[in-house]
This record gives C-alpha cells, structure tokens and sequence, in this order.
C-alpha cells in the first residue's frame, strides 16, 4: 500500500512539474497545497486540478480541471458573516465554475492517470484546455462587474458558476451593491425568498450582509 501510494504521488508530481513548464509564460504559479496555478492580479486567476481515486484506486486518479476567480473585497466582505475558520477565509474563490460548465465535453473533461504513459499527453490535454477555454474566460470575468453578469443576470433560475447554492446568493448580493447594479432590490428579493429554504443561520447571516453593504 506504502508503495502504491508513492507511485501515485510520483504520477502527480511528475504531471505538475510537466504542466508548470507549460503555464510559466502565462504567469500562472502552482500553489501545490491547493492542487491549483494561480495568477495574482486586482483579481486572482485560478486553474484548478481536482483528483480523485480512479476505479483502480491503487493505482491512479481521474483528473478534471475547473477554474475560479477570487476577489479579495468580495470574500472579505462575505466573511464577516460567513462562519468560515480564518485559516479557510483565504482560499474561498468568488466564483468556481468547472470546465464542462462553461462547454460541455463528451469526455465530461475528466480523465485518467494510471500510469507514467499518461503524463504526456495528459500535460498536452489540460494545458490546450487552459489556453482555449480557462484563460479566456478568466481573462473576460475577472471583474467585479462582470462577475455580477454572471451570477445575477438571472437571479430566479438555477447557475452554473457556483455549486453551491448559497454562497451564490451571497457572492451575488455582494458583487451587485459593490457594481451597482440597477436590479440590487431585485436581486435581494429573491436570494432572501431562495435562502428561506435553507437553514435558518443562513437567513439570519443574510439579513447581517445586508446592514453591512447598506452604507456601500
């Protein structure tokens, strides 16, 4: 099992130490903790890597790429009431769409890495999909505005750029008072109705966000 475990851990250092080379020129930066590349700007620009046991679980991974935007202000402001831990508040993304939310794969962009063979070409995979589908879209959204775009476009109907639903009403209520959005009294009518479902910590933390954007 030991040695099992080695081998896989060779097969992910091997495929970010590959992967490294490919995004430098691109100013992306492996933070290896987070299994992510990052590029720090008003925004941080995150290409993620998410491995998970493959059906031979001694042997490999399935790996699947997302991405995610965070915003500083934002994420300082969502936990004044989030609840989070502070050693978990500096890694929360403001948006994390996956790939295949943004253009739907038959692969489902997930793919295997049982073996040394697999580096190569995995490496070639996950960086053609940084270049022409992730950087594009993180260069497009790193915005305040934008992201405001794309959470609350349209508030009543489900959304693919966080899959979790009440952190999107969160993140949403906040980008749409800090880009003031023309619709913030809309937009907080229905996340309020939406978070009535849930929990009632998560109402009551809402109602908190709420007094705090009031002066912004």
């Amino acid at each position: 099992e030991i040695n099992s475990r080695m081998k896989k851990s060779e097969l992910k250092n091997e495929l970010f130490s590959q992967l490294t080379t490919l995004l430098e020129p691109y100013e992306f930066a492996l933070v290896r903790r987070m299994d992510w590349y990052v590029r720090k700007e008003e925004s941080k620009l995150i290409y993620r890597l998410d491995f998970y046991d493959s059906y031979r679980k001694d042997v490999g991974y399935t790996v699947s790429p997302s991405l995610a935007i965070r915003i500083d202000r934002v994420e300082h402001i969502y936990h004044q009431v989030s609840g989070f831990e502070p050693k978990y508040q500096k890694d929360t993304p403001t948006i994390w769409p996956t790939i295949n939310d943004l253009r739907k794969g038959d692969d489902g962009y997930e793919y295997l890495l049982d073996t040394h063979k697999d580096i190569n070409p995995l490496s070639e995979k996950l960086f053609v999909i940084f270049r022409e589908i992730a950087l594009p879209f993180l260069e497009e959204n790193s915005s305040i505005e934008a992201i405001d775009r794309l959470l609350n476009a349209d508030p009543q109907n489900e959304n693919n750029f966080f899959c979790i639903p009440q952190h999107r009403y969160f993140r949403g209520t906040i980008v749409a008072k800090l880009a003031k959005n023309d619709r913030y009294d809309q937009v907080v009518r229905v996340y309020w109705d939406e978070l009535a479902h849930f929990l009632p910590e998560y109402l009551n933390n809402y109602g908190r966000l709420l007094k705090i954007l009031e002066p912004m």
